[in-house]
């Protein structure tokens, strides 16, 4: 996970490193001489991959599996730690554009100040970046906006000069916008070198492990171990930013292990991954409980060796446009991300009073309709409680069923806006657009009310659809979504091209920072996966009827087209919901 950034700087501030006793762990620090072998009781969250998948990671909703670029990822028995299966992330970097795998846990740090994170790798050919970075483990951070998700902590493949890669750490390469990480810091990236420069192994798996205590302030610790030699102490540090969304100690740290960079001396280049865990105490480096090495590490007194061109973790471009127009709004610095947490609501609709009201609460919404449909509180199909709401249209000609909310855009530059639908059939559209979650704006004079931005359903080769982005399709008179851009409709194609699946519930989330001029931003998710990461535009007509940033925008979940197969078209839309941070 990683954010575009500036180039590393010469100059950087050394760590101060005290030797200060950690109080902030309830259990033991390997080195002390306590036991290092975490007890069952311990354990707070692990993956052995045994069950042939990868629902480990996402268990209890506190994880999941968050990919860029060109990779692979599924469970495998070529490999394994333990049992007979392991974690293969396969990543190509022969493009210009970045790839990772990358899997999270953050439900586990967000419960617990103090934990232990654990995991095995192996890697079955040297591996040495080229580019600009090689991501193998991190710790990012949320803002408590839910606008930035940057990489405060990660551990960067380094060339060892022999072909393979040894293990350095890394501040504030994902573009963090805070001062750290020691008092004395300003902002800005900095690195630190290991106690002992020891290459990663080859043909073997070797055990990684982080301690961390969480600090939004200066009182914070991260350590780390290599096969249990402890290369990396670091004390009075930040690793978050501040955030008291989820806990009482304001902080947010997502864990994560990667196979990510811009380009690798192996491509394509694989990493298998097993016996990853969450834990109070120390895992141990062997089942007969060896305990880690205490080396002492040494501060960092000079940046990195290796030239590089742009630093560690910058995020690749991942959304362009679709036909000829030229790129009109480049991918965000926030990286892929998502938390597990339920965040406050502003709104939100079940429907399992049995009527559509909850749309319509408090004067800011309501349903929209046109043509020929039927819209209704159904018990035909549910994601929670009884009830959902059923949008049905006839086509051709053209027919829609649009579940507004405007009352909660108006009050909030920043929000996430969510639902859920289940298609219990393909739809294809056959003629000219099928718009299926849109955000309008309207004119001050209210002469205009268009779907400045919009997500429609196009067809994916296989009888199914897929989204894609649209600016201005409904013939909005500003010129847009960039400052170099006319005025006319523009498409944008998704950084994967994911169908929407028939027979399930899907999750359709978005977050758009609302703007008349080219500052605004929109992104948007399908199942956790981030598809679209739009910046520097524009979302919004200028009307400043309703709020001080004098931008309008009006939320719909749709069933709307001119022509679709099956006909008449079914959409099922429940547990929609509207707040200030990711609805998971």
């Amino acid at each position: 996970m990683a954010s575009k950034l500036r180039t590393p700087r010469r100059g950087l501030f050394p760590l101060i490193l005290t030797a200060i006793v950690f109080i902030g762990v309830a259990v033991p620090i390997p080195g002390t001489g306590a036991v290092p072998v975490a007890g069952a009781s311990d354990v707070l969250w692990s993956a052995n991959h045994e069950g042939g998948n990868l629902d480990e990671w996402s268990s209890g909703g506190g994880g999941g599996l968050y990919n860029t670029g060109t990779q692979q990822s599924a469970v495998t028995t070529e490999q394994h730690h333990t049992g007979t299966k392991a974690l293969k992330a396969t990543i190509s970097t022969s493009s210009t554009t970045a790839s990772g795998v990358r899997a999270f846990r953050w439900k586990e740090p967000r419960q617990n100040r103090d934990a232990f994170y654990s995991t095995w790798v192996y890697l079955p050919q040297n591996v040495a970046p080229t580019g600009s970075f090689m991501n193998l483990f991190q710790f990012v951070s949320r803002t408590a906006d839910g606008s930035r998700v940057d990489p405060a902590w990660a551990f960067y493949g380094a060339p060892d000069g022999k072909g393979g890669t040894y293990l350095k750490a890394g501040w504030g390469w994902g573009g963090t916008q805070v001062a750290g990480p020691t008092s004395k810091d300003g902002v800005g990236g900095k690195w630190y070198e290991p106690a002992q420069k020891v290459s990663l192994p080859v043909g073997r798996w070797v055990h990684l492990q982080a301690s961390l205590h969480q600090s939004s302030a200066f009182d914070g610790r991260l350590q780390f171990w290599q096969d249990g030699v402890k290369l990396f102490d670091l004390n009075n540090v930040r690793t978050s930013y501040k955030n008291c969304n989820y806990n009482s100690w304001c902080a947010d740290n997502e864990w994560s292990v990667n196979l990510f960079s811009d380009k690798l001396s192996a491509n394509p280049a694989t990493m298998y991954i097993d016996d990853a865990v969450v834990s109070r105490s120390y895992v141990s480096d062997a089942s007969s409980g060896t305990p880690p090495t205490t080396t002492a590490p040494t501060p960092t007194t000079a940046p990195p060796t290796t030239p590089t061109t742009k630093a560690p973790g910058t995020t690749p471009s991942t959304t362009t446009p679709s036909t000829a127009p030229p790129t009109t709004a480049p991918p965000s610095t926030t990286p892929v991300s998502l938390p597990g947490a339920t965040p406050p609501l502003l709104w939100s609709a079940n429907h399992d009073a049995g009527n559509t009201n909850e749309w319509s609460s408090a004067g800011g919404g309501g349903l929209y309709n046109s043509g020929t449909y039927e819209v209704t509180a159904s018990t035909d199909q549910h994601r929670s409680g009884s009830y959902s709401l059923r949008e049905r249209i006839w086509t051709p000609g053209s027919s829609g069923v649009r579940a507004f909310r405007w009352k909660e855009a108006r009050e909030n530059r920043d929000a996430y806006y969510s639902a859920w639908i289940y298609l219990p059939q393909n739809l294809n559209p056959t003629s000219g657009f099928l718009n299926m979650f849109q955000f309008k704006s309207r004119t001050s004079d209210g002469s205009r009310i268009d779907p400045v931005w919009g997500f429609y359903g196009v067809p994916d080769g296989k009888g199914g659809t897929y989204l894609k982005a649209g600016w201005g399709w409904g013939g909005t008179p500003i010129a847009g979504p960039s400052s170099s851009d006319g005025v006319g409709g523009k498409w944008y194609e998704p950084a994967q091209k994911v169908s929407l699946p028939v027979g399930k519930w899907v999750h359709l989330e978005a977050f758009l920072h609302q703007a008349n001029g080219f500052d605004g931003k929109l992104q948007f998710w399908q199942d956790g996966v981030k598809m679209f990461d739009l910046n520097n535009i524009r979302t919004s007509f200028n009307n400043c009827d309703y709020n001080s940033w004098c931008a309008d925008n009006e939320w719909s979940m749709d069933l709307y087209s001119d022509g679709l197969t099956p006909n008449p078209a079914t959409l099922y839309v429940d547990d929609a919901a509207i707040a200030r941070s990711y609805i998971p």
